[in-house]
C-alpha cells in the first residue's frame, strides 16, 4: 500500500516529504539539512531568504526560537544550542545594559535599520564564539 505524502515547507526553505507526523523524509538531492543550532545559523547567514522572509535580527530571532522549541527532545541538537549559551548575558555585559530585552532587541536599539542589525548579529556571534573557543569567557551569569 503506497502512503500519501504531506508537503510542507520550513518557511520557504527546505522541501520535506511527510509520511505521517512521526517520519519525515527529506526528499533526494536536497541540500544539507541542519544538524544543530550552530550549522543552522551558518546556513541562515549564507542565505537568509530561504529561511526567513527578510534579513531581519526579529526574524531571525523568531525563527531560532522556533528552532530550538521544535528540536524538543533532540538531545543531541539541545546540547549544540550551546551556540547561543551565554550569548544573551555577553550581549547586555558588552551593551551595558541592564534591562530585559532580548538580544535582537538590544543589537536593534544600536543599528540604523534590521537589516544592519542582522550583519551586526554575526559579527557579535563571530566575535562570541572565538571569545568562548578561546576560554576567554567567564562569568556569563547575571549580576544583578
Amino acid at each position: 500500500m503506497k502512503s500519501s505524502y504531506i508537503i510542507s515547507s520550513i518557511n520557504n526553505g527546505y522541501l520535506m516529504l511527510m509520511t505521517s507526523p512521526e517520519e519525515t523524509v527529506a526528499p533526494q538531492g536536497n541540500t544539507h539539512l541542519p544538524q544543530n543550532t550552530k550549522e543552522l545559523l551558518e546556513q541562515i547567514r549564507a542565505r537568509p531568504a530561504m529561511f526567513i522572509d527578510r534579513k531581519s535580527i526579529h526574524y531571525l530571532s523568531v525563527f531560532l526560537t522556533g528552532w530550538i522549541i521544535g528540536c524538543g527532545t533532540k538531545s543531541e541538537v539541545l546540547m549544540d544550542n550551546d551556540a547561543l549559551y551565554g550569548f544573551q548575558i555577553w550581549i547586555e555585559k558588552k551593551y551595558k545594559i541592564r534591562t530585559s530585552h532580548s538580544w535582537a532587541r538590544i543589537i536593534d536599539f544600536y543599528s540604523p535599520d534590521e537589516s544592519y542589525a542582522f550583519d551586526k548579529f554575526y559579527e557579535l556571534y563571530d566575535e562570541f564564539t572565538k571569545l568562548k573557543n578561546a576560554g576567554k569567557l567567564k562569568n556569563l551569569e547575571r549580576t544583578w
